[in-house]
């Protein structure tokens, strides 16, 4: 009864990091409303969320981990650091809804490298909640009007990052005594430290002080507040469950947009949103994560 109560848990923490995922947008485009650019965003973000990540570990006083999973943590960065530059670039190359959907084949590559990597459970109800999972997304973000070559090859390169990070964050839970906070700070640290580089070289050109306050909503929401709850289900219930409960996040952008920024919601976003909801009910509900982990190794 009790790993029951956790299983729930950790299905509500993804379906709950999802949907602060989804905030990202709404914050964005007010931050961009208010004298922002592109680039000013992401060296906020990553900057203060590595510094609100970093004051969080320091406040809980742990004993330092093994040298090796905080080399491995800090490694982990560069995949965070590929996925933001490809997918930067791919809505430059790309109407936004093409890239989100050849983004989000990276639930896919999840669960199959969860099977494949960790011996997670993978039947044929996981099985269909990903196709009416991802036939949702694809009604929720809406048929793109052009298919761009290179767009489709940045878009598939950062849905392959982001997996990758998964994965590998999915291994230093089980297999180390990191927190899902210390995880997420030290996969921030590389490209917070990349961006700093960019924005000394680059310049950095600051907006008007209100989109300051849009920043923190993307530092302290759609970032901090997202990792931790993400990375906290994947520990509880393997990667591949995790990312796919976190699909609710484009619906949750686009209900967000459409509530705070006047976007239009049509009839088949409306039956998009559904379907992605029933496929996120239906995995929260059901299924066991199989415990065949790899056991703790003692830090060194």
């Amino acid at each position: 009864m009790r790993d029951d109560r956790a299983q729930l848990r950790g299905r509500l923490l993804a379906v709950a990091a999802g949907a602060c995922y989804g905030t990202l947008g709404t914050f964005s485009k007010l931050f961009y409303a208010h004298g922002g650019r592109p680039f000013e965003l992401i060296v906020l973000r990553f900057g203060g969320t590595t510094l609100v990540l970093g004051a969080l570990v320091a406040l809980r006083g742990r004993t330092r981990p093994g040298r090796r999973f905080v080399l491995a943590g800090l490694a982990l960065g560069a995949f965070q650091f590929g996925a933001n530059i490809t997918l930067l670039r791919a809505f430059e190359q790309a109407p936004a809804g093409f890239v989100v959907l050849v983004f989000y084949v990276y639930p896919l590559l999840v669960t199959l490298g969860g099977v494949l990597l960790f011996r997670e459970e993978f039947g044929l109800h996981r099985a269909l909640v990903l196709v009416v999972g991802l036939a949702g997304i694809a009604l929720t973000v809406g048929t793109p009007a052009t298919t761009p070559a290179l767009g489709a090859v940045l878009a598939l390169a950062g849905g392959i990052f982001t997996a990758s990070f998964i994965l590998g964050s999915r291994y230093l839970l089980h297999a180390s005594t990191l927190e899902p906070v210390e995880v997420a700070a030290l996969m921030y640290v590389l490209p917070a430290a990349g961006f700093a580089v960019a924005a000394a070289i680059g310049g950095f050109h600051v907006p008007e002080t209100v989109a300051f306050t849009w920043a923190g909503g993307v530092v302290l929401v759609s970032s901090v507040a997202a990792m931790i709850l993400f990375f906290a289900a994947i520990k509880a219930v393997g990667a591949g469950t995790a990312a796919l409960l976190a699909t609710i996040e484009p619906l949750v952008g686009v209900v967000l947009a459409y509530l705070v920024l006047g976007e239009s919601l049509t009839a088949l976003q409306l039956v998009g949103g559904a379907l992605v909801l029933g496929s996120v009910a239906s995995l929260a509900r059901r299924g066991r994560l199989s415990r065949r982990v790899p056991a703790p190794v003692p830090d060194t």
